[in-house]
């Protein structure tokens, strides 16, 4: 029997709005005589989801359901990622879906490379009109770099990528648990750690719905979940070995979701909340690292403004 080439994760939810879809382009084009085992993970759906999946899994032996309770996306996908397979693991969330040819492509040129993760780009689906996420460009001025550390720029997303299994299971990468809704940048900055070799597949091969109803992208508790994510990362040994000049980047990235998260909120009400949880992540970066490193990093002046008079004058008296 030939060995499967690729695990596709799944994590499924309540999903049943736009399921059909999402496992439907596993079955068109490339993908659909891809090698390949689909692992439907159903997180205590208590929709139509699962039924869904079995739909597919009459017709395709490739797709597997797996049913447990709820236990949030990262325990979901990391049952993923032990159940895995294949010599490549790829991420697809259930309301989102796959080009036709997306297997094929990211494999390819995984082998070509012999890397150990592939980056690639991907539409935004935006109320049925597809949108060019800035992302890409940035995507794009990575195809020769050669530096692991750099590649902390490009986290944020996990869907757009594709792993090499024993890279995963070799450093013991697995999603960090209780995290919500920044998941995925501290997966992949746990992958950055380890050093992989990166590279950068120049196609579209991931369409992301954005907005759909139940998105969570916009909850008033970003900055409390991010600074969540940031103690767990930062209570890891792999974490604390990182040189000071990674470690800062990686603050730099906290410090830019913080920052989204205020332009986000406009309403007064929503920023009193938003401040003060500014102000206890950033207290907590100072306790940390010294104020001189922070301050060079370009956010942090303002975040500091934001709760702090006169940010200059503690500056100087610390």
């Amino acid at each position: 029997m030939q060995d499967t080439r690729v695990s596709i994760i799944i994590p499924i939810y309540n999903a049943e709005e736009h399921l059909e879809e999402c496992l439907k382009s596993l079955t068109i084009g490339s993908n659909g005589d891809a090698n390949a085992e689909i692992l439907c993970i159903s997180d205590g759906s208590k929709d139509s989801s699962v039924d869904i999946v079995k739909k597919f899994a009459d017709k395709d032996s490739r797709f597997k359901l797996i049913e447990k309770e709820n236990e949030g996306v990262s325990m979901t996908r990391n049952r993923g990622i032990k159940e895995a397979s294949g010599d490549y693991i790829m991420f697809l969330d259930s309301d989102d879906y796959f080009r036709p040819d997306a297997i094929k492509t990211a494999i390819s040129q995984m082998e070509n490379t012999q890397a150990d993760i592939g980056i690639f780009k991907y539409d935004n689906l935006i109320e049925g009109k597809f949108e060019e996420p800035k992302m890409n460009k940035r995507i794009q001025e990575f195809k020769n770099r050669d530096n692991p550390a750099d590649y902390i720029e490009l986290q944020a997303t996990v869907w757009n990528q594709i792993f090499k299994t024993s890279f995963l299971k070799k450093n013991n990468i697995f999603f960090l648990e209780g995290c919500k809704n920044t998941e995925d940048g501290a997966f992949g900055f746990c992958c950055v750690f380890n050093n992989p070799k990166y590279t950068i597949i120049d196609e579209k091969l991931y369409v992301y719905r954005r907005f759909v109803e139940g998105s969570a992208t916009a909850k008033i508790d970003s900055i409390k979940n991010n600074q969540f994510t940031f103690e767990k990362l930062y209570s890891l040994d792999i974490y604390k070995n990182q040189p000071l000049s990674v470690q800062l980047r990686i603050v730099q990235k906290f410090l830019g979701a913080l920052e989204y998260s205020w332009d986000r909120f406009q309403e007064e009400s929503d920023r009193f909340i938003l401040r003060e949880d500014i102000k206890n992540f950033m207290t907590s970066l100072e306790k940390k690292y010294h104020i001189l490193h922070l301050e060079n990093i370009w956010q942090y002046p303002r975040l500091k403004s934001l709760y702090d008079e006169n940010p200059l004058k503690k500056l100087l008296v610390r």
